[in-house]
């Protein structure tokens, strides 16, 4: 009876753990000459996702999103602004730059 105990908590120990490397998805793009690279990216619903946006211009940019209610973020030349956006429903979310209104980025969450 023991054995079988510890026979069943090392196999659910080991099938969860797949399952916990899966709920992270960390996204990285980058703005370079005024146009995000690349201009769309996928990702999974209901899975805790992360956006690492590095500007690479040499002016500032000011990231924000209309879809997702982030106010645009002053993002300094040659650095990064990061997003924590937490589990996203099924959609597609726009990031933009306010200071050029023809950069886009899309994000398409199945």
């Amino acid at each position: 009876m023991r054995l079988a105990m510890v026979f069943t908590f090392i196999l659910l120990s080991l099938s969860a753990a797949p399952l916990h490397r899966a709920r992270a998805e960390n996204i990285v793009i980058s703005l370079r000459n005024h146009q995000f690279e690349p201009p769309s990216q996928g990702t999974r619903a209901y899975v805790d996702t992360t956006i690492v946006i590095n500007n690479l211009d040499v002016t500032a940019a000011e990231i924000g999103s209309a879809a997702l209610k982030i106010a645009p973020v002053l993002v300094e030349p040659n650095s990064q602004v990061e997003f924590a956006l937490g589990r996203l429903n099924p959609g597609t979310y726009d990031f933009f730059d306010a200071f050029h209104n023809d950069t886009e980025y899309f994000l398409v969450v199945q």
